[in-house]
């Protein structure tokens, strides 16, 4: 509960930071790649560091399984420190998390792990 409560919190910081600092300004993503991410222990590579990229937008489609996302250098594991959870689909809804123009943050590579087992997940990323 305290994961989610953070998770939450933060999500709800780095909207407030995209809104203060502005989104991109291109409506469609550069690219868009979804992937199966496993429960396979030491993560999966999710999206490869991009120094010009301006947003980042990662979505959980499963509809069960959670998945926890983490900027590379920090091992993907539950509750691990660094990482994020993304929940999974709620009532048709795609779970989202943003990461917006904060330099460092949204340009940086990310790693995955899901649990409970492997889940879909979709990956914007806007210029």
């Amino acid at each position: 509960m305290k994961s989610l409560l953070a998770s939450l919190l933060i999500s709800a910081a780095l909207i407030g930071a995209a809104n203060a600092q502005g989104a991109p300004t291109q409506s469609s993503p550069l690219a868009a790649q979804s992937l199966s991410i496993p429960t396979t222990a030491g993560g999966t590579a999710l999206v490869a560091a991009n120094p010009t990229r301006r947003f980042l937008k990662i979505c959980n489609a499963g509809a069960t399984n959670p998945v926890w996302i983490c900027p590379a250098g920090v091992t993907p594991a539950a509750n691990a420190a660094g990482c994020f959870v993304i929940a999974p689909v709620a009532s048709n809804v795609t779970s989202c998390d943003p990461f917006p123009a904060i330099p460092g943050l949204n340009t940086a590579a990310w790693n995955a792990i899901a649990t409970g087992g492997a889940t879909n997940v979709t990956v914007w990323e806007y210029p």
